[in-house]
């Protein structure tokens, strides 16, 4: 029975990321072998990765990999199908973005709830990204260095904001939060 559902999941993954690549291929400009190598490669290792992390492993690791690794292949299908006016100098920090975002399913598999641990590396990717992107994008006109040299007092304040937030979580929950991602439920007896 567990082997019937393997092949399930399996087709399945196979069957969306050839419909994505195949719906590119068809409404793009390209033709077929200038379109296939990066894309391509791409979804193959992420549906690989997550076939093995739903199956078998349930590591974190494979989990982000596998998700991470089917979105960039889209993101290059979209850049090398010419669907996005933009190139890849341009939208790397969506790579970034996409790294915060694929965090938090890899913590709530591993540990079935969300853990500062994750959420704090997270939120630090996506805002990262967000602000990247918005100096790659040419929105913010000024150069990043003399931005992060007139700014970067501000990193604090929002380090301090998050710590904060963070402290009233936790008096709310009256759970602390640990920073480890093991429980640390087992007390040991000093004889």
């Amino acid at each position: 029975m567990n082997y019937k559902r393997n092949i399930i999941l399996a087709v399945g993954i196979f069957s969306i990321l050839t419909g994505i690549l195949l719906l590119g291929l068809l409404s793009s400009e390209l033709s077929f072998r200038n379109f296939f190598l990066r894309p391509t490669l791409l979804f193959i290792l992420g549906a690989i990765t997550i076939y093995i992390s739903l199956v078998s492993t349930r590591y974190p690791l494979f989990t982000f990999s596998g998700m991470f690794f089917c979105c960039a292949g889209i993101l290059f299908l979209f850049i090398d199908a010419k669907l996005i006016k933009s190139n890849i100098e341009q939208l790397w920090p969506v790579l970034v973005i996409m790294s915060g975002v694929f965090l938090f399913p890899s913590c709530y598999l591993r540990s079935k709830k969300i853990t500062p641990s994750y959420v704090v590396p997270a939120m630090c990717l996506v805002c990262l990204g967000l602000l990247f992107l918005l100096f790659s994008m040419d929105i913010i006109k000024i150069p990043f260095s003399t931005f992060a040299a007139r700014w970067w007092p501000f990193v604090l304040i929002i380090f301090g904001i998050g710590l904060v937030i963070l402290f009233f979580l936790n008096q709310y929950q009256k759970n602390p939060f640990s920073l480890d991602e093991e429980d640390d439920d087992e007390d040991e007896d000093i004889s």
